[in-house]
């Protein structure tokens, strides 16, 4: 999960990848927390 959310504060993860995470935060919010995690 931590690996995910430093993907996205990175900002190189496309788009289409970005809304589907953006889902599994909504989804799954204890294993997927909708703060980046800090590299």
């Amino acid at each position: 999960a931590a690996s995910i959310n430093i993907h996205i504060a990175s900002g190189s993860v496309p788009k289409s990848y970005r809304r589907r995470v953006r889902d599994t935060f909504n989804n799954t919010p204890r294993f997927y927390p909708p703060v980046p995690v800090q590299p």
